[in-house]
């Protein structure tokens, strides 16, 4: 005779296995301890790194510098205005003290790329705050430094002065960089923006509309292709349906798991019949993707020279609008331009080829999710808005160039191989002549006929085959 389990048992074995896993993860990840010091002495130790120069250390120390500001201020210790004023003061003391970190190794070849990444990551910090503090007098006021040499003397910097020295540095470094070590990527830029004059108010967005441009004459073979595929799958359905009906279960209306073997190959034959490949249309999105992500570095190197562009509302003194944060030129990044670039996504996305009509609602649903999460990423990631226009201009094009594909007739599916694997013969010029011959015959009184020869009957020349002899 079986026995109840016991209900109190399993509890306590359950309390215990959460014990013990407890337990486990104290031993491997030990609960940080509190840092007894002030903010005050933190403080004083980012001083002393910055003049050491020790970049990686002082950055590391920021976070803990912070966390003792917001304790303070939750203490009632500082203001918020003072808060403020201590946060970006730390921030101009880090971003000065990569800065240098880069330049004293400018001098070794050897290390180019650990210079740009030093100099970059003090823009990056300085640019996360550049939104919040640019118009507010903080962002004039100075901070004491460590001074390197002649190269940089001074002992006193704003949160301005540094940002325009990081970008005046990593500026001239940008010229030399390589997109991919093969073509360099700031005079290409340089070159669409100067061809219509360098006009702060035109030339930098069209640049971006340009690009948007090339880029969609280079895909255009292959998305008219991908359109293509896209309607000959859907025409291929109802051959893929018969085919799914003839093994489908009666009773349960679904194809049983070990007729999926034969459907599938059933399924391939069919692609193979009509010479259709089902990977096809993989192939148009995935060469965009190195397009994409050169122009992205194009634009990443030349995004300093994009401070003196404009575009509509992106004009300097902008500031917010309907609670988004806007541009002051197209270097930064501006909200309500990541709106429209998630509205033109979202279009885009609901207008590309469905292969499967089943399928439409499913996959929109991905697309449209991908779109909203894309859409969400680039109001954390810094993205320039030279950047986010020529996307927005790729999605336009992308859409006009499907309204246009859609309304194109697409070609009645044809079979290119025989049951046996064999290739058709297509059509020779001889028999389009003799097509030609027998419809002018019936415009003259000939019996009518259907017009058209098989090319069964004519070799691969298009000549006649010859007749068997008779024994």
């Amino acid at each position: 005779m079986s026995q109840n389990p016991n209900p109190r048992g399993n509890l306590i074995q359950f309390m215990l296995i959460m014990c013990v896993a407890f337990l486990g993860l104290q031993l491997l990840f030990p609960p940080r301890q509190a840092d007894p010091r002030s903010s005050k002495e933190i403080w004083e130790q980012m001083v002393k790194m910055n003049a050491e120069g020790r970049d990686v250390d002082i950055a590391a120390i920021q976070a803990q510098y912070i966390a003792k500001l917001n304790q303070d201020k939750s203490n009632k210790a500082i203001t918020e205005d003072e808060f403020r004023a201590s946060e970006l003061r730390a921030q101009v003391l880090v971003a000065d003290t990569q800065l240098k970190s880069g330049i004293f190794r400018e001098k070794d070849p050897t290390k180019k790329a650990l210079v740009h990444m030093k100099l970059d990551r003090a823009y990056l910090g300085l640019q996360s705050k550049y939104s919040a503090y640019h118009t507010t007098p903080l962002w004039a006021e100075p901070v004491a430094v460590a001074p390197l040499g002649d190269r940089l003397p001074a002992t006193e910097l704003s949160a301005d002065q540094l940002y325009n020295t990081i970008v005046e540095e990593l500026s001239v470094i940008n010229r030399d960089q390589m997109v991919f070590g093969l073509f360099p990527g700031w005079p290409f830029i340089d070159g669409l923006v100067k061809a219509t004059g360098s006009v702060p108010g035109f030339s930098y967005w069209f640049a971006a509309f340009l690009l948007a441009v090339v880029v969609r004459i280079a895909v255009y073979p292959l998305a008219m292709r991908q359109f293509r595929w896209g309607k000959q799958m859907q025409q291929l359905q109802p051959y893929v349906k018969e085919v799914q009906e003839k093994f489908k279960d009666k009773r349960t209306g679904q194809v049983p798991p070990d007729k999926q073997a034969e459907v599938s190959a059933e399924v391939m034959k069919l692609y193979r019949e009509y010479g259709i490949n089902p990977l096809a249309g993989c192939g148009p999105a995935l060469v965009q993707i190195p397009f994409f992500l050169a122009i992205f570095q194009c634009m990443q190197f030349y995004r300093f020279e994009f401070t003196a562009g404009t575009f509509l509302w992106i004009q300097p003194g902008a500031t917010k609008f309907l609670g988004l944060q806007l541009a002051p030129n197209l270097a930064q990044v501006d909200q309500l331009l990541v709106i429209f670039y998630g509205v033109s996504m979202v279009v885009s996305q609901m207008l590309m080829p469905v292969s499967d009509p089943t399928q439409v609602r499913q996959q929109r649903i991905i697309g449209f999710v991908m779109s909203i999460v894309i859409t969400v990423g680039m109001f954390f990631y810094p993205v320039p808005s030279a950047f986010t226009l020529y996307w927005v201009f790729a999605n336009v094009l992308a859409t006009v160039h499907a309204l246009y594909a859609y309304r194109q007739p697409a070609p009645p599916l044809q079979k290119v191989a025989t049951v046996k694997g064999g290739q058709l013969p297509k059509k020779g010029r001889f028999i389009e002549m003799l097509e030609a011959n027998m419809k002018q015959a019936q415009e003259n009184g000939a019996p009518k006929t259907n017009g058209t020869v098989d090319p069964a009957f004519f070799g691969k020349t298009g000549s006649p085959r010859k007749g068997k002899k008779g024994k």
